[in-house]
C-alpha cells in the first residue's frame, strides 16, 4: 500500500528508513488493486453495523459533503482540474472531492472528484450507487436538488437536507407545531413530491427548515429528526482529520493518475485507523466515534514502527494486543450539550477584552417567543407556501 506521506516513513536498522513504495507513484501497486483494498476494508467496517443498535430505528445513517482539495501545479493537474475563478486562474489547483461517509463507523464509503467547477448534483450522481436500501441519507443544503431526491427515493431510501431561504414549498397539511406536509416542483419536467417540512429553533442559531422524505410524524418525531441532522457534522470532522491530521493539504502527484493513487492510499489509512479504533471500542463497549482519530493514527505509525524493525513473526500478536490497549486510552470528551453561538461580534469582543458594554443607547429586547416569525403565507389564491 502506497503512503506518500513523509510522515508515514518508517526508521529501520542502521539508520536506513523504509517507505511502503517509492516515491514515484508510476511504481506504485496498480490503481484497480488500491481500490480493491478500498473496498474490502469498507465492507469489514459496513459489517459493524449489522447490529440494531448501531442503526437508527433499523436505518443505516450516512452523510455526503463535498470540500475542495488544492494540488500541485503541474500543467497536466492544470489542464484537468483547473482552479476556482475567485483565485483569477493564479492560486493552486483545484479538485472537488466527495464522499458519502458512514455516521457510526466515522469512515468514507465512496468517493468522487472532479473539477473545481463540478457540481454538488453531479458528484453525487457519481455516488447514488452506493446508497443502499434502507438507507437514511444527511445532505447539506448544497444538494438540494429534485433529481437527487429522486435518485435516493429509487433506492428504496431517505433524506434529511435543510431547505435553501428561496424556496416556498406549497403546504399540504399541518402535522403539528412547526411540522408540515408540502408540495415541491420540479423546476425542469414540473414534477411533484410531497416532503415533510420541520422548522428547528436552536439558541443562538437562525431558525431553519428542514426536508426530510420521512412523512410519518408518530414513527419519525420531529424533534428526533432536528437532532439526528446534527450529526452531519462528522463529516465535516473527517474532513479536518484527512486534511490536517493526514496531511490531505500535502500532495506529491504531478499527473492525474497518481493524485488518484494517492487519493486512494490517504483513504486506505483512514479506513485503517478506524479499524483500530473500532477493535479498541469494542473492548469497551463503545462506538468507534468515541476514540480519537489523531491518537490512534499516531499509534497506527508506532505500532508499524515496531512490527517491521523490532518483533519476530510470534510476537506479533502480543504487540497487536498492545497496540489495541493503548488505543483504547484515547476517548474522546464528548459534551453533547455544548453549543456555540455563530455572532462573530461576540467572539471579537471577547478576544480583544471588551466585554464592558459601552455607554450608549441600550438595545431594544425582542422575544423571540412572544414575536415569533411567520411560517405561513398565503395568497391571493388561496395557495399556503411555507417561508424560510
Amino acid at each position: 500500500m502506497r503512503y506518500c506521506d513523509s510522515a508515514l516513513s518508517i526508521p529501520v536498522r542502521n539508520g536506513a528508513y523504509l517507505r511502503p513504495v517509492s516515491a514515484r507513484p508510476e511504481r506504485a501497486f496498480p490503481l484497480s488493486h488500491l481500490h480493491m483494498l478500498f473496498g474490502w476494508l469498507v465492507a469489514r467496517l459496513e459489517n459493524l453495523l449489522a447490529d440494531d443498535k448501531n442503526r437508527w430505528k433499523g436505518f443505516r445513517l450516512v452523510c455526503a459533503d463535498k470540500t475542495t482539495l488544492a494540488l500541485p501545479e503541474w500543467p497536466e493537474l492544470w489542464e484537468k482540474f483547473g482552479c476556482h475563478k475567485i483565485r483569477k486562474h493564479l492560486g493552486p489547483v483545484g479538485v472537488e472531492f466527495c464522499c458519502i461517509f458512514s455516521i457510526f463507523t466515522r469512515t468514507p464509503i465512496a468517493f468522487a472528484f472532479g473539477k473545481s467547477n463540478t457540481s454538488d448534483e453531479r458528484l453525487f450522481t457519481k455516488l447514488v450507487k452506493h446508497v443502499r436500501k434502507g438507507t437514511v441519507v444527511l445532505l447539506d443544503n448544497g444538494f438540494y436538488s429534485f433529481s437527487i431526491f429522486e435518485l435516493i427515493l429509487k433506492r428504496s431510501s431517505h433524506f434529511i437536507i435543510p431547505a435553501s431561504v428561496s424556496l416556498k414549498p406549497k403546504l399540504v397539511k399541518q402535522l403539528g407545531s412547526g411540522d408540515y406536509l408540502a408540495e415541491i416542483t420540479c423546476s425542469k419536467t414540473k414534477r411533484t413530491m410531497v416532503v415533510r417540512v420541520l422548522y428547528v429553533y436552536r439558541k443562538g442559531f437562525r431558525r431553519r427548515r428542514i426536508v426530510t422524505s420521512l412523512l410519518d410524524p408518530v414513527k419519525f418525531p420531529s424533534s428526533e429528526i432536528a437532532a439526528l441532522y446534527h450529526l452531519r457534522w462528522t463529516v465535516e470532522t473527517f474532513y479536518r482529520e484527512f486534511k490536517i491530521s493526514m496531511q490531505a493539504n500535502v500532495w506529491h502527484c504531478q499527473k492525474v493518475d497518481s493524485f488518484e493513487k494517492e487519493l486512494v492510499s490517504k483513504l486506505i489509512a483512514a479506513c485503517l485507523v478506524r479499524l483500530a479504533s473500532a477493535a479498541a471500542s469494542n473492548s469497551l463497549g463503545l462506538m468507534p466515534s468515541n476514540i480519537s482519530f489523531a491518537k490512534v493514527f499516531s499509534e497506527v505509525k508506532i505500532f508499524l514502527r515496531k512490527i517491521i524493525s523490532a518483533i519476530h513473526a510470534g510476537e506479533f500478536a502480543a504487540f497487536h494486543c498492545e497496540f489495541i490497549r493503548r488505543c483504547a486510552r484515547y476517548l474522546v470528551d464528548i459534551r453533547p450539550d455544548r453549543a456555540f453561538s455563530r455572532e462573530k461580534q461576540v467572539y471579537r469582543r471577547i478576544s480583544r477584552n471588551l466585554q464592558k458594554k459601552r455607554v450608549g443607547r441600550p438595545p431594544t429586547k425582542i422575544d423571540i417567543k412572544k414575536n415569533p416569525k411567520p411560517e405561513l403565507l398565503p395568497s391571493r389564491n388561496g395557495v399556503v407556501f411555507l417561508l424560510s
